[in-house]
């Protein structure tokens, strides 16, 4: 139910959920949340700055915990909400472009409301892909997406 703001929020998220590793790999996720939140980035207010930088804190490891000091940073209940239901699907990009390679072409989806299951139809940029890195993240990753939202995800490697 987010729009187009939420979604572009998202997709700065992404591109910069990285940014951390400049750092160390370690805690990565937490120097990406830092180094966004006090980057003063242009055309974004304080707000989403910090939306952003959440977002991108929780794209591995931990979910968002109210106990959290950088959650706490959002003063509105509908700012913690968006991290804690967009966040997920940050985890399932990063998951579904583990190697980095782009391995996933496309990506298929169909909503099953009465099973409560998302199906997702992966389809590999390179036929002779089997992708397994990528569903092997995918199904740790998934979790939090399933646990989120109360729905079963499946996945499956399409070579057609």
């Amino acid at each position: 139910e987010w729009g187009n703001q939420e979604r572009f929020l998202l997709w700065a998220a992404s591109e910069l959920h990285n940014c951390g590793h400049y750092i160390s790999h370690s805690s990565h996720h937490k120097h990406s949340y830092y180094l966004i939140s006090n980057s003063g980035l242009l055309g974004y207010n304080e707000t989403e700055i910090e939306i952003i930088a959440n977002l991108a804190r929780y794209h591995r490891k931990s979910q968002p915990k109210k106990k959290h000091e950088n959650l706490q940073n959002l003063a509105a209940k509908e700012h913690k909400l968006m991290v804690e239901q967009l966040s997920p699907f940050l985890r399932l990009a990063t998951s579904l472009d583990r190697r980095q390679i782009g391995a996933v072409a496309r990506i298929e989806c169909d909503y099953r409301k009465d099973d409560k299951e998302l199906h997702l139809k992966l389809f590999p940029a390179n036929r002779d892909d089997d992708c397994d890195v990528e569903l092997w993240s995918l199904s740790y990753s998934k979790l939090v997406f399933e646990e989120v939202f109360g729905v079963k995800l499946v996945a499956t490697l399409e070579k057609g």
